[in-house]
Parts: structure tokens; sequence; C-alpha cells
């Protein structure tokens, strides 16, 4: 009878322990759940990026986005830092890919603008 605290090799079926079979907060608990949760970011991830673009409500989102940013000037508040767009590794030649490439060099450009 294996000891189940010990470390077991993780088989590639089904046949072998699930992440409930762990002990709670171990070491093999914790890296099962980082692995689901990273692979299922990485799912949700690939169907957005290989949706058609739709660009419905555009103009009208930018002009909302537009008005929060004068009237967060109005008040003195700072721009909240921007960060760039995360563009999963094989999305990178799709449309939305090409696209959130574009808006990181845009604003890179801003930002070393900024800075001279």
């Amino acid at each position: 009878m294996a000891n189940k605290g010990a470390q077991q090799p993780l088989g590639a079926t089904g046949a072998g322990l699930r992440l409930g079979d762990y002990a709670l907060g171990s070491p093999l608990s914790k890296a099962a759940a980082r692995a689901l949760a990273t692979a299922r970011r990485e799912s949700e991830a690939e169907e957005e990026w290989d949706k058609p673009l739709d660009c419905t409500g555009l103009a009208e989102r930018m002009a909302a986005a537009r008005e929060r940013s004068r009237q967060g000037e109005e008040r003195g508040e700072a721009l909240e830092r921007w960060t760039p767009i995360y563009i999963p590794p094989g999305k990178e030649n799709t449309v939305r890919g090409r696209l959130a490439a574009r808006l990181n060099a845009a604003k890179a450009r801003v930002r070393q603008y900024e800075a001279e």
C-alpha cells in the first residue's frame, strides 16, 4: 500500500490522483490548482482572440472614455498606469493580435514622448 502523503508520480491518464485527492495546502495541490487556473485562462484567452473583431458601439465607448479622462483631469486625478496588452502565443498574427501590437507600440511611443 502506497503512502498517500509521499511524492507519487502523476499518471498520464485519469487513473491517477485527482486535485481533490491531495492534502489541502500541499505543494501538489497548489501546483495542480495553478495548472488548472493557467489552462482555464489560456482557454478563455484563445476563445476571445479567435472571434471576429466586433466594432459595434466603438465610437460611443471611445467618447465615454474621453469624457471620463476629461473629468478626471478636471478633478486633478492622475491617469492610472497603463500596462501592455498581453497577446497569447500563436495569436500575434490574428486581427486582434495585430491590433493589440499596434496599440502597445503607440502607447510606448506616447510614453517615450511624455518622458522627453
